[in-house]
């Protein structure tokens, strides 16, 4: 749609500004400081875990195509429709064919997340 499209061209400028860094402009990953977006179970699967994903942060080994990652990912400082947007820019990119984040979903894993001020530990995902 017109508001998807949108929501996938402002994500596109939020995931330049704080997520290329890591995750580079391509979602390949980094060796050594953060891995692929392209395909994984984390990126295309369950949009509420990659929304608590990137509202909370991430601690703990994660194993990712094969490749076991225990390095920490900073918690998300944006807005809930910066979450929104970033997250349907990165399910819709790359290859990835996964349905987009709307903003009610970003609220409702808030709501839900009770206020929790720690990352999450890669055993709750």
């Amino acid at each position: 749609t017109a508001e998807e499209q949108l929501r996938y061209a402002r994500g596109a400028e939020v995931f330049a500004a704080a997520c290329a860094t890591c995750h580079q402009s391509h979602g390949g990953g980094d060796a050594g400081k953060a891995p692929t977006l392209r395909g994984t179970q984390y990126a295309v699967g369950d949009e509420r875990r990659l929304v608590s994903i990137l509202m909370h942060g991430l601690e703990g080994p994660l194993t990712i195509d094969g490749e076991t990652w225990n390095m920490e990912m900073p918690r998300f400082e944006g807005t809930d429709e910066q979450l929104s947007d970033v997250l349907t820019f990165v399910r819709r990119s790359w290859g990835n064919g996964a349905d987009p984040v709307t903003l009610d979903t970003v609220r409702d894993v808030r709501m839900k997340s009770g206020g929790r001020t720690r990352p999450l530990q890669s055993s709750e995902l």
